[in-house]
């Protein structure tokens, strides 16, 4: 059994929506957790969407620099395009430290990301949901029917009204 020397922990901020076939941009927060200065190294994100098996995207994170127990590591922005409108989801393929030394990488809660106990059974750490564009076109046809229908109403309502006021 071999005991990792590095802990660390990841996060990724997205917007919470994206539309399909335009980009987004990720930004990593990587967070030593451990007890140990973590020198330094790489971490492989892939990137993949349910409905198109096979289809994975690769974003490197490259730490040039060590980090402190407790402290944090913020990769540069990322760009990235969802494939469909669906969710994106983004999951931890490897982690290796530049002294090769062991490296663990956690959710914020705690849950192990990498490495997997299972072979291919890669643990789901962030996810954005990419909108078509008929289903932007579909809401904003909604919020113009709403609209409509309560100015007809606004209309409705003054008419009686009046009808009542004046007994017309």
């Amino acid at each position: 059994m071999t005991v990792t020397k590095h802990k660390l922990s990841i996060r990724a901020i997205t917007p919470k929506l994206a539309t399909e076939g335009e980009e987004f941009e990720v930004t990593y927060i990587v967070k030593n957790i451990g007890s140990t200065i973590f020198p330094g190294g790489n971490i492989l994100i892939q990137l993949t969407w349910p409905s198109i098996p096979g289809t994975i995207v690769t974003d490197p994170i490259t730490i040039n620099s060590s980090i402190s127990p407790g402290s944090e590591f913020s990769s540069l922005k990322q760009k990235h395009t969802p494939l469909t409108a669906e969710y994106t989801f983004f999951t931890v393929n490897n982690a290796t430290a530049i002294d090769g030394e062991p490296v663990e990488v956690f959710l914020p809660d705690g849950r192990q990301l990498w490495p997997t106990l299972l072979p291919n059974a890669n643990q789901l750490f962030h996810a954005v949901r990419a909108r078509s564009h008929e289903e932007i076109s579909q809401r904003n046809a909604v919020w113009i029917a709403v609209i409509s229908l309560a100015i007809i109403a606004v209309f409705q309502v003054l008419d009686w009204l009046f009808r009542f006021i004046w007994k017309i």
